[in-house]
This record gives C-alpha cells, structure tokens and sequence, in this order.
C-alpha cells in the first residue's frame, strides 16, 4: 500500500499523462498538484517505477516522459473506495452490537419482571 503522498502524485501523474500513453509531463505541473520539493517527487517517481505503477522513459531537465501503468490507473479512487468500506463496515457493527446490547438488556428486565410476579 502506498504512502499519501505516493498516492497525491500518482494521481496527479494519472490526470496529467492519463490514458496509458507516455506523455511529457513538466515537473513544475506535479509540483503545483503535490505538496513536495523536486528531490522528493524525483524519489517517489522512482519508487513508483519500481513498483510498476508508472513507467518512466526519461526524466532530465524538470521534465519526464512518463505513462501510468494499468495498476497506477485509479489507484487513487480505489483506496478511497476502501476506506468507505471499511467506514461502513465498521459503523454497521457498532450498530449491530448497540442493538444486540439493547435487546439483551431488554430481554432480560422481563425476564426478572416474570420472574419476580411468579413469585
């Protein structure tokens, strides 16, 4: 799983050179879409190399010719939609376990209730 900031370039890198072709990308372009310096984009873009989410034909004077890989495409979208899941998932169970709590409790106040008028 990539860091956030892996995850604003990539996503930056899909909107400026989408659509599976190599596209040259000029480096002041991600910088005013990622909040990081020139090292640091240089190093992610490697790192994102090395894990085939782009592919980097050259990158020298403050501009890279690069394409996003089919894994790069929406990665972006695709966690969001994870952590949805995860939100939803989680409340629902939180739901589940107030109601089953509830009903626990109530079951149990009748059952003392019957208890206590049979006696």
């Amino acid at each position: 799983m990539l860091d956030e900031l892996s995850i604003q370039l990539l996503s930056a890198l899909d909107k400026l050179a989408g659509g599976g072709n190599f596209a040259v990308v000029e480096e002041e372009d991600i910088l005013r879409l990622v909040p990081a310096n020139a090292e640091e984009i240089a190093r992610r873009m490697s790192y994102l190399e090395d894990r085939q989410f782009i592919d980097i034909r050259y990158a020298e004077a403050g501009e890279y010719c690069v394409r996003v890989l089919a894994a790069g495409r929406g990665y972006g979208a695709t966690v969001a939609r994870e952590k949805r899941e995860v939100r939803r998932e989680r409340r629902d169970l939180f739901l589940a376990a107030t109601v089953g709590a509830f009903a626990g409790g109530a079951l149990s106040g009748c059952i003392v209730l019957l208890l206590s008028l049979a006696v």
